[in-house]
């Protein structure tokens, strides 16, 4: 088939492939994922994930949009919209950010999120690389924003069973480490509330160097969870035991150097309990966004 597109400028590469930035014909500037798994024909190739979850995805300025696709010597290409940047690199540059700029990113980020639940779909693998990020103006009060990588995305299915260890460790909720395989898009609210963490503070919220010690940071900011899943979290523990107390609020000003509202809807979104947990259109109608 006839390429229209010259790869001309490797920006990231991982397990899933590489992605390159791109322009076609006229000029007009992309990026495009070239996918490590090789596909003997044109017909499997579109079945692969992120196609048949991206193509079924309503659009929105928020989400990443397929915009083409080819198919060439076994490989599968996938082309989207360019950004500069993704967001773990912009708070790499950026450092601490102020309020009015968290709040900004936050609002485009959770609307996005929303609209990705509201088309029964969760993504799964929600963190700051996974978000790119073009700030128009320095209070970023006008940005561009997409959540990419929709290669963990799953459909909301009643009943039906989920990897719990599908997310990256970093970001994960506490129903995934403790082997829950019903979770729904909660994880994601969850995982949106770290990266608002990391926005504000520059750094992880919870970096355990493994699943255990990832527990255990949950519990020296979040305190104790509800006896059901302190059983659980004890369990799994195999005998730690923790002096923390549930002052969750104040820990995550003081971590992240949040306002009281923003502390407040971290509060309603970083929880051990799912269903004491906002979902991600509760979380725009919070007072912070006001």
């Amino acid at each position: 088939m006839e390429v229209q597109y010259q790869l001309f400028e490797e920006i990231a590469s991982g397990s899933y492939g590489t992605v390159f930035r791109a322009k076609n014909a006229y000029g007009d500037i992309f990026a495009i994922k070239k996918l490590t798994q090789r596909f003997d024909s044109w017909p499997k190739a579109q079945e692969q994930t992120d196609i048949r979850n991206l193509l079924k995805m309503p659009y929105h300025p928020h989400v990443c949009q397929l915009l083409d696709h080819y198919f060439l010597n076994e490989v599968l290409y996938l082309v989207f919209e360019y950004f500069p940047c993704n967001l773990l690199t912009f708070i790499q540059q950026n450092k601490r950010l102020h309020t009015l700029q968290v709040r900004n990113v936050s609002f485009c980020l959770l609307q996005g999120l929303a609209h990705v639940h509201a088309s029964r779909f969760m993504h799964r693998d929600l963190k700051p690389e996974n978000i790119m990020i073009d700030p128009i103006s320095d209070d970023l009060s006008v940005l561009r924003l997409q959540i990419i990588d929709f290669g963990n995305c799953k459909q909301l299915l009643p009943n039906h069973q989920n990897t719990n260890y599908i997310s990256t460790r970093w970001y994960r909720a506490p129903e995934q480490l403790l082997g829950s395989t019903s979770y729904d898009y909660k994880v994601d609210v969850f995982a949106a509330g770290c990266v608002i963490c990391e926005l504000l503070s520059g750094c992880p919220i919870f970096p355990g160097t493994s699943e255990l010690d990832q527990i255990v940071k949950l519990l020296e900011v979040l305190g104790l969870p509800n006896k059901r899943i302190l059983d659980k979290t004890m369990l799994k523990l195999d005998g730690y035991r923790t002096q923390a107390v549930n002052q969750t609020k104040e820990n995550l000003k003081m971590l992240t150097g949040a306002s009281d509202g923003m502390a407040d809807l971290l509060t309603k979104m970083i929880t051990w309990e799912a269903g004491e947990r906002y979902a991600a259109w509760q979380c725009l109608s919070h007072p912070v966004f006001q």
